[in-house]
């Protein structure tokens, strides 16, 4: 959500640094109607083959309504492997 009503339509453009790892949602649009609504960014990790986690970077873009000039910090998300590794075992 905005800390304020905004001028006109605010869009926030989404980034994932590894698509392959990720996905991001990727807009969201705060208007004068909304604004002062938490909106959801949905991260949601791709299948691979491989068993190793993965860190991505979500950075962003923010225009129109005044809030231009913002600047917001990027943040990152693992994405927990579903895959495993079978090591072996031992039937007795």
């Amino acid at each position: 959500m905005l800390d304020s009503e905004p001028t006109s339509d605010v869009t926030i453009r989404l980034t994932s640094s590894d698509t392959t790892a990720a996905t991001v949602t990727p807009v969201l649009t705060f208007t004068r109607r909304n604004w002062s609504r938490p909106q959801m960014v949905t991260v949601t990790g791709v299948n691979d083959g491989d068993t190793d986690n993965e860190t991505v970077v979500i950075s962003h873009a923010i225009s129109g309504g005044g809030y231009d000039a913002l600047s917001m910090t990027n943040f990152t998300a693992t994405m927990i492997d579903d895959d495993i590794t079978f090591k072996g075992c031992l039937i007795h």
